[in-house]
């Protein structure tokens, strides 16, 4: 049992620092965190929720226990007040969670997915939440390469003002690597939890859930977060509107068009890119995390191979390099090059002010860099990385 009742901070708690938060902070969420968590949260509560995910270090099960001070919550939340008892009203949402696993009997057990979740006081009378997962819970928070996870930046779902509209945008998340996809309007609404809402009959209707529940959801995930989204509803004849098929199609991730909504006359152009996918095996390699920068990679690359001035050059850092030869280059790129482009190209996406200049550098580079870099041992990789550009040439 978890508990919830704010009290004098015990030895432990007061050797621990409070955690430093920031919008811009990444929070990766496990596909079985998403898909095994049995509870539906209010928007404040899923907001602290990706607060504390905003914290912890996927890469070490030790980070799993965090402070956080009440008023940097507030700040994150953007409320001007933020009573105490608010605080842990929140707070028992997420000590209420259970999840669903299987012991090595495979007898199926519901257990609490938070041991420590409750708000303490140190002797100056400022106000922490103390948050920790349970033992048993860690393998959804950690290890997450081996599970399948989703990334995004905790100020899109802070931006958001209803549950609705936060899980609405974790299912997106979840599928956006499918680029376009088909979803029953019934299995739509068990995403969004309406199956346990207290007026639930009043969803049945098409109508009124995209009056009421779709559109102001995608238009306030349009307006405010990373992507950008349109859908599309065909009922099924003689069924009725509960029996419908919604489409949704992503238009671009991070303010960049995913390839497919490119729209192109020139079938050369259509021939190029499908020639570059094949190369780089894009289907093997493309993911929900990576599809951004395996689209953008793959623009790149075409206009080079579109390219009808070959005997004009682009600056490959700070040398001018010819069109031809960037062709006979990219021509000879392989998968392992795009996906480590992709990663440096994460690693220093908030540095780069020019991204085609940059990721035509790295592609150019790609090759010769990763021999280089498996040469170097493997904690010297993050200064390798810094130190191998100079950041202005991208400028």
């Amino acid at each position: 049992m978890c508990e919830k009742n704010i009290k004098p901070a015990d030895k432990n708690e007061s050797t621990l620092e409070a955690a430093k938060l920031s919008t811009e902070n990444m929070i990766s969420r496990s596909q079985p965190l998403y898909n095994t968590v049995e509870g539906v949260l209010s928007a404040k509560a899923y907001k602290l929720f990706d607060i504390y995910l905003s914290c912890i270090n996927p890469q070490k099960d030790d980070t799993c226990d965090v402070i956080i001070r009440k008023t940097d919550i507030s700040d994150m939340l953007g409320l001007k007040r933020f009573k105490t008892s608010d605080l842990i009203i929140t707070a028992n949402e997420l000590g209420d969670l259970k999840f669903c696993c299987r012991n090595v009997s495979k007898d199926y057990l519901r257990l609490n997915l938070f041991s420590f979740v409750h708000a303490f006081h140190n002797d100056n009378g400022e106000v922490f939440l103390h948050v920790k997962c349970s033992e048993e819970a860690k393998r959804l928070f950690f290890n997450l390469e081996t599970v399948g996870y989703i990334k995004y930046q905790l100020k899109n779902t802070l931006a958001l003002s209803t549950k609705y509209e936060i899980r609405m945008y974790l299912y997106l998340q979840k599928q956006k690597h499918l680029k376009k996809w088909n979803t029953k309007f019934n299995d739509l609404k068990k995403v969004l939890f309406l199956e346990e809402a207290e007026n639930m009959s009043s969803y049945d209707s098409y109508k009124e859930f995209n009056r009421r529940v779709l559109s102001p959801s995608i238009k306030s995930i349009n307006e405010k977060t990373d992507l950008k989204v349109e859908y599309s509803y065909k009922a099924v004849r003689g069924k009725g509107s509960a029996s419908g098929v919604l489409t949704f199609t992503i238009l671009s991730i991070g303010g960049m068009v995913l390839l497919e909504n490119i729209k192109s006359n020139d079938s050369k152009y259509e021939e190029s890119s499908e020639r570059i996918k094949q190369q780089i095996g894009y289907d093997m390699i493309v993911d929900t995390n990576n599809v951004v920068y395996v689209d953008q990679i793959v623009r790149i690359m075409c206009d080079i191979d579109m390219a009808d001035d070959v005997k004009s050059a682009i600056k490959i850092n700070s040398i001018s390099v010819p069109i031809s030869q960037l062709q006979a280059k990219f021509k000879a790129i392989t998968e392992e090059e795009v996906l480590y482009v992709c990663e440096k190209y994460r690693a220093e996406s908030k540095k780069v002010k020019n991204v085609r200049s940059y990721i035509t550098s790295c592609l150019y580079n790609a090759a010769e860099n990763l021999k280089l870099d498996k040469l170097k041992p493997k904690d010297d990789f993050d200064d390798f990385v810094s130190n191998f550009h100079s950041l202005d040439d991208y400028e």
